[in-house]
């Protein structure tokens, strides 16, 4: 089974996106996004399209980091999201 993220049920996650910033203009929100270079391309393409959105729309006081972690896959580059999300997102 799919988990829920860039590419899970035809990426939905960018029609939410896309039907939240038609009711606002404002994403009080930290947000940390990553991807291993490894990962097949529909999770790419998911990520890429989730975090070029959201940074085309401007939103007002959204704080976003957003980057690729070298030779790391899926599950591999999740230990190394993790600490520099929290270092992120708790800044």
């Amino acid at each position: 089974m799919a988990s829920k993220n860039g590419w899970y049920d035809n990426y939905i996650v960018l029609d939410y996106e896309k039907r939240y910033s038609e009711l606002h203009d404002s994403l009080p929100a930290r947000i940390f996004m990553t991807f291993g270079s490894t990962e097949h391309e529909m999770q790419i393409k998911g990520w890429a399209s989730l975090k070029d959105s959201m940074i085309s729309r401007d939103y007002d006081v959204l704080e976003m980091t957003a980057f690729k972690i070298e030779d790391e896959g899926h599950v591999s580059q999740a230990l190394i999201a993790f600490i520099k999300g929290l270092k992120a997102v708790f800044k």
